[in-house]
């Protein structure tokens, strides 16, 4: 069975990147299938056997180190695909790092999708989803992950999916190893001009372009002026071209 996988974190377009490329591919979504959550009921439907995998991944803090898990984690990948060679895996989730998920899957490929960190922090205010929100407004966590982005393979960004979507597919899907095709990318960007999935398989009446982490600005200033003045980010955003200036990013 063909898999891949698309890491990232939560509000960084992981759910329509997911979605787009398995319509493109003609296969099913496995929709955080390592959890946290247990979904074996609507609207995804899993097997019993992914609450077991939720329950045995959280139990080795949410790494690839014991076999057991490693096991079960196949098994339930192939039972999500039920009679389909090709899954698209959506991972919103820093662990685990890049070197234990390729030993753990040696035979799947997989990308890392960030998105600026202050959008990404703003949609998270913007749709009020601040309770669980990590110490510093997630500042070392997102560093983590950019760590990650920058030593994989292939690096994407929502940028570049929201201003250049034929590229975005083009990068992905050579990413993933796959033979190009124009007709596969624009079914991909086909399906994402038309559907705006707000939380994982969750589709909401909206257009893309009024999402509404862009119609507001919702950051605490506090927030703005502690990324903007971390060195690892600035090296980031001035590669990615992201505004450095706070007036950007405030009200």
């Amino acid at each position: 069975m063909r898999v891949y996988w698309i890491f990232s974190l939560p509000r960084s377009g992981s759910s329509v990147t997911a979605y787009a490329a398995a319509h493109a591919l003609g296969c099913p979504v496995a929709d955080e299938p390592l959890g946290p959550w247990d979904r074996t009921g609507e609207p995804y439907n899993y097997p019993p056997s992914q609450a077991e995998l939720v329950k045995a991944h959280l139990a080795g803090q949410c790494m690839l180190e014991d076999p057991a898990t490693i096991e079960l984690a196949k098994m339930v990948l192939r039972e999500i695909a039920g009679g389909s060679d090709t899954l698209v895996v959506k991972h919103p989730h820093l662990r685990p790092p890049p070197e234990q998920f390729w030993k753990a899957f040696p035979d799947h490929q997989a990308v890392w999708l960030a998105r600026n960190p202050l959008t990404r922090l703003n949609s998270l205010y913007a749709r009020g989803w601040t309770d669980a929100l990590r110490p510093n407004f997630e500042l070392d966590h997102y560093k983590n992950f950019a760590a990650n982005w920058s030593a994989s393979r292939g690096p994407l960004t929502f940028e570049l999916f929201r201003t250049k979507p034929k590229r975005f597919f083009k990068k992905l899907f050579d990413a993933w190893g796959l033979p190009k095709d124009s007709s596969r990318v624009q079914a991909a960007i086909e399906y994402a001009a038309g559907h705006y999935h707000g939380s994982s398989k969750e589709l909401e009446e909206r257009a893309p372009s009024a999402a509404p982490s862009e119609r507001s600005r919702s950051l605490p200033e506090q927030a703005v002026r502690m990324y903007l003045a971390d060195p690892q980010i600035r090296v980031m955003m001035k590669q990615n071209r992201w505004p450095l200036k706070a007036d950007a990013y405030l009200g």
